[in-house]
């Protein structure tokens, strides 16, 4: 989360964190920590497990992801304007395991 807003602060590129959906809570407790007021638009929540996935499993994944990320990059409505409003927008809320606590 912290490279998310360094990008987005500091850079001006938008920018959104893959996560892994058992640490979508903690991914939205860092942010928030950070000053994130709309950290849930910056996150795209990938299915649990990640890091001993294969190659077939992780390019599944990313499938089924690519739209989020799309969207989550290029829609017309989202955070505010000190957020990057006018570089990254997204019109959909957090994702149902986000709010779950993932």
């Amino acid at each position: 989360m912290h490279d998310v807003l360094t990008l987005e602060r500091k850079f001006q590129v938008p920018a959104i964190a893959l996560v892994s959906s058992a640490l979508g809570s903690q991914a939205l407790y860092q942010s928030s920590q950070l000053g994130h007021t709309e950290g849930e638009r910056s996150v795209v929540l990938v299915e649990h497990p990640i890091s001993d996935a294969t190659t077939a499993e992780l390019q599944g994944k990313a499938a089924d992801v690519y739209q989020e990320i799309v969207r989550s990059l290029t829609s017309e409505d989202g955070p505010s304007a000190d957020r990057c409003a006018r570089m990254r927008k997204r019109n959909v809320g957090p994702s149902e395991v986000c709010m779950l606590g993932g």
